[in-house]
């Protein structure tokens, strides 16, 4: 008995068991490790497998070629986050970013004064200030530019 699963057809336990199976009655085994070729066969030929001919393409996988086989084809790989806008400049956008950013300003003007700046302010209440001008906008502003723009949000 060894201590490892054989699976080098050089192995001598790889044989010695091969051996085994062979005199007590064993079906050949069709693995990939076993039958390589017919694996390879099984691989380029799938695409012709069908329910009703599945126990025979792999009992039988020589019988079963695809004339056609279909090659894949190389997809050129692209890094994520370089998207670029191709549809041009869009209007309504543009007019939502200059409301946004006076928007903003006021908020920050009404709530901390004219002396203050906001590179003063640490980043957490930079954070707090950002998203209430956004909340506050989400209602007001947002749903007005999508509705000059005739937008429709709940349109499939």
């Amino acid at each position: 008995m060894t201590t490892y699963i054989p699976m080098d057809r050089d192995d001598p336990n790889y044989l010695r068991e091969e051996s085994r199976e062979e005199a007590e009655g064993f079906e050949k085994c069709r693995c990939s490790n076993c039958a390589p070729e017919d694996t390879e066969m099984i691989l380029k030929n799938i695409g012709i497998m069908s329910n009703d001919n599945f126990d025979a393409f792999l009992d039988r996988p020589s019988d079963y070629v695809d004339p056609n086989p279909v090659q894949p084809t190389k997809k050129e790989a692209t890094r994520g986050g370089k998207k670029t806008n191709t549809s041009g400049p869009n209007p309504v956008l543009d007019q939502f970013v200059v409301t946004l950013v006076n928007k903003f300003n006021t908020f920050f003007k009404d709530q901390y004064g004219k002396a203050t700046s906001h590179t003063s302010l640490s980043h957490q209440k930079l954070k707090i200030v950002l998203l209430v001008v956004l909340s506050y906008l989400t209602t007001d502003v947002l749903w007005n530019t999508m509705r000059k723009a005739k937008l429709c949000l709940l349109k499939d």
